[in-house]
């Protein structure tokens, strides 16, 4: 039951949580907090919280340590599947 995944190769097209504040950076999203407009998210001090934890997400794929494994995969059909290598 406990049978070794296959390894496999990350695919080059995963952002880094770096990755996605230059892309917040890039694509300028018009967003109000308090009816106040937010010249950068990124730089609003209101949003790093938010901003920071999705960047933790972006990061999941890209780490291997069996501690995060475990919650990477999914069941189905009795057959386990890696979500992300």
């Amino acid at each position: 039951m406990n049978a070794a995944l296959p390894a496999a190769t990350l695919p080059t097209n995963l952002m880094t949580a770096a990755d996605y504040r230059e892309s917040l950076r890039r694509d300028k999203p018009i967003v109000y907090v308090d009816g106040k407009l937010m010249d950068s998210v990124v730089n609003a001090r209101s949003l790093q919280p938010g901003i920071n934890a999705l960047g933790v997400t972006y990061g999941f794929p890209l780490m291997r340590c069996a501690r995060l494994d475990p919650l990477l995969r999914v069941v189905m059909n009795k057959n386990v599947r890696l979500i992300f290598p």
